[in-house]
């Protein structure tokens, strides 16, 4: 290239210096002007306050107030003072989660958010830039969602605005920071949003691994995370399952439950019968679920009928030995179910990319050891034969009444109760006189008056046995489920109706292996201390309601170090019982005359014998007389 003969070298040089010089202190000025923008609309925060492991930080000059009518799920709240009563409000909450659900599914869909969006339009965030940002909240990955919408309580009608700033912690908790009022939007409104998320600290969390790492299930079942998910390593001896954590952009949210399980086929060795009944257990929506081959031992689960706007996407995969090392299709055999949660089903990227990472997860599943399900079956078959030469009169004494307390102890505090009464009728009268009453009552988040309900009466002895149950939910447009279950001799009727939809109906020969559900709770302090697998058609009032076939209990001692005592220093049996196809299990304290001592579940609850005068002082309605 010719030389320039206008300026020598050195001037060239000077000249390029000097405008890389002016670009500088140009992007330095705007920088400079844009941090003193964003301060100016920022407010000073008042002294952290900890809310168990959670601790928040609100805006100094604002009121802080109570929030009654939203129960215990509000951590903190403030109102910015003005004199024609039209201050935003600031309020912090945190939920419990049943699921892996993501930040902007949870204020789309979640009853405890009123947020002024389009559903369709608000789930893709490339397609909402000016309603969806990524943000971070106590140092989670999180969304920045904002609306309107037309309350019409401020002057002249104003639309009421509502920010909010999410996130879903690997606890299993959504954490929300919301803004609101009644004034035309604020350029110190998202700002003042970010700041308050930025400044929440969360403590208590599990551990996350890397993606690739090798992962263990219970029964030997190995896999390894595939790429974009990092295990969670939760320290809770109940959870069963292995939840996979999204890693990256929380605008594209997705993460995954992997739980260990048994494909056992039904009497005809129909697999896909079976599956369906297993993604029941995880979720009632899927009883009717399409089960499609997917795979060579692996099957793809899709929910009939039109799917949500964020529809899980469930997979199973299966040994092909069973036994001994048998290669078989129609005994008992590990398997290991997936459910992708947080993608939006409209997008056709977001659904590949779970495909994708299914097929790598499934790839690299193995199943390690042998199996004994053959042995299991049968110590539940004479486990049953025992207890029925035993009688119920034997069992249960003539006649009983338990109070049980249901209690959060991470959260501490109550959440529910039951009240289980029973009859049993002297040998010789007829069924009917053996009869009993399970009910069970949960309080929900958002409010006092928000309760479900489970309400099981049943009659009946070892071969004529009819249970009838009502599962009430807390939402008020929600219909009740409903079930039935009647043994007649050796034949097992189940029946469901749920939530209006059809009745789903299940006839055959009762399983060797059957204890009618509303004694189960009853009889486990009275099982023999071995290993085995019993079914049954319930465990527990208020659970969710799965297919009309009988389901598998996986029931085993555990020992555990320092042994359980109870509060006069005695030891306890510990049974460990698993609904196959749940993600958790319980833990049964038994004395040593056969009496049950308390109970634990996942996530910190518990269920304790109470009395009705407990009960009342705890949820109210007065004993007789009082």
């Amino acid at each position: 290239m010719a030389r320039s003969w206008q300026y020598p070298r050195w001037r060239r040089c000077a000249m390029q210096g000097t405008l890389w010089l002016l670009l500088g202190a140009t992007v330095a000025l705007a920088a400079l002007v844009n941090h003193e923008r964003r301060r100016s609309m920022r407010v000073e925060l008042g002294p952290p306050t900890s809310h168990g492991w959670l601790t928040v930080r609100l805006p100094s000059t604002w009121q802080q107030s109570a929030a009654p009518d939203v129960g215990d799920r509000v951590i903190a709240r403030a109102v910015e003072p003005d004199p024609q009563g039209l201050g935003r409000t600031v309020t912090v909450t945190r939920d419990r989660v049943a699921r892996p659900i993501s930040p902007l599914e949870f204020l789309l869909t979640s009853n405890s958010q009123i947020l002024g969006l389009d559903l369709l339009h608000a789930q893709h965030a490339r397609g909402a830039e000016d309603l969806v940002e990524p943000i971070t909240v106590g140092g989670h990955p999180g969304v920045l969602m904002r609306g309107v919408r037309g309350s019409g309580r401020g002057p002249g009608g104003l639309p009421h605005k509502e920010i909010y700033g999410a996130t879903i912690t690997p606890s299993g908790h959504a954490i929300v920071v919301k803004l609101e009022g009644d004034r035309p939007a604020e350029l110190s409104d998202i700002e003042i949003v970010k700041q308050l998320a930025d400044a929440i600290e969360i403590g208590a969390q599990p551990s996350i691994g890397r993606s690739g790492e090798t992962v263990a299930l219970e029964g030997g079942i190995r896999f390894a995370a595939p790429e974009g998910f990092r295990p969670l390593y939760e320290n809770d001896p109940n959870l069963l399952r292995r939840r996979l954590w999204p890693d990256g952009d929380a605008t594209r949210w997705a993460a995954a439950e992997l739980i260990p399980c048994v494909l056992a086929p039904t009497e005809n060795n129909d697999e896909t019968m079976a599956i369906r009944a297993l993604a029941a257990v995880h979720d009632p929506a899927l009883r009717d679920a399409v089960v499609a081959p997917d795979g060579p031992r692996r099957w793809r689960i899709t929910r009939s009928g039109a799917a949500g706007p964020f529809a899980a996407r469930g997979y199973l995969v299966a040994d092909e030995l069973g036994d001994s090392g048998a290669i078989t299709g129609t005994s008992p055999r590990r398997a290991m179910m997936a459910f992708f949660h947080g993608a939006a089903s409209a997008s056709s990227d977001d659904v590949a990319a779970i495909d994708r990472a299914w097929d790598a997860l499934a790839r690299s599943v193995s199943f390690v050891g042998k199996t004994n399900f053959g042995a299991l079956l049968d110590a539940g078959n004479g486990e049953v034969e025992r207890l029925r030469k035993l009688g119920l009169l034997n069992l249960l004494g003539d006649e009983g009444e338990q109070w049980w307390l249901w209690t959060d102890q991470h959260e501490r505090r109550p959440l529910g109760w039951s009240h289980v009464q029973w009859k049993v009728g002297k040998k010789g009268e007829p069924p009917e006189k053996t009869f009993g009453r399970d009910e069970t009552v949960f309080q929900q988040p958002g409010g006092p008056g928000r309760k479900s309900s489970a309400l099981t009466k049943w009659t009946g002895e070892w071969r004529t046995y009819d249970a009838y149950t009502t599962i009430t939910p807390a939402d008020p447009g929600a219909e009740p489920v409903m079930s039935r279950a009647q043994l007649s001799g050796d034949k097992l009727s189940m029946q469901l109706a749920p939530r209006g939809r059809p009745v789903a109906e299940g006839t055959g020969a009762a399983p060797p292996q059957y204890i009618p559900g509303a004694w189960v709770p009853l009889l486990i302090g009275r099982l023999s201390p071995i290993p085995m697998i019993l079914k049954t058609d319930a465990l527990l009032a208020g659970e969710p309601v799965g297919a009309p076939l009988p389901m598998l209990l996986m029931v085993e001692p555990v020992t555990e170090q320092p042994m359980p005592v109870d509060a006069d220093g005695d030891p306890l049996r510990t049974v460990c019982v698993r609904v196959n196809g749940s993600s958790e299990s319980s833990r049964w304290y038994v004395r040593a005359n056969g009496e049950l001592q308390r109970v634990t579940f996942a996530r910190g609850l518990v269920r304790t014998p109470t009395d009705r005068k407990t009960k009342w002082f705890i949820f109210g309605d007065p004993p007789p007389g009082q």
